[in-house]
C-alpha cells in the first residue's frame, strides 16, 4: 500500500529532453535538480541521465521515444511536443536548465 502524503510534493521540472531535426538529443537538467530529489534517488536518476546520454549516440529516437512515455519512478514525463513555445509553464520552468555534463 502506498504512503500517504498528508501535504503533497508539487512536482518540479528537473529535465528538458530535445530531439532536433538532425535526429540529435539534447539532455539539459536544472542546475540544482539534486536539491528537489529524494536522498535516495539521486544517484538512480544521475545513472540514467548518464546512461541517456550514451544511449543517445547510438539511437536517440527510440530513446527519444521512451523518455516521452515516463510514467512510474522518480522521473515522469510532463508534456510532449513538437514546439517548446506552445508549453509556455514548461518554457519558463527551464529558462535557468544546462546541458547535462556527464
Amino acid at each position: 500500500m502506498p504512503l500517504e502524503r498528508s501535504c503533497p510534493i508539487p512536482a518540479i521540472p528537473i529535465a528538458l529532453v530535445l530531439f532536433d531535426d538532425q535526429r540529435e538529443m539534447q539532455l539539459y537538467v536544472l542546475p540544482q535538480f539534486k536539491d528537489f530529489v529524494a536522498d535516495e534517488d539521486v544517484a538512480y536518476i544521475d545513472a540514467l541521465f548518464l546512461d541517456f546520454i550514451k544511449r543517445a549516440s547510438s539511437d536517440a529516437a527510440s530513446l527519444f521515444m521512451q523518455i516521452s512515455s515516463l510514467s512510474v519512478g522518480p522521473l515522469i514525463t510532463e508534456a510532449t511536443g513538437e514546439e517548446l513555445v506552445r508549453y509556455p509553464e514548461q518554457m519558463k520552468a527551464t529558462m535557468n536548465f544546462v546541458e547535462f555534463d556527464s
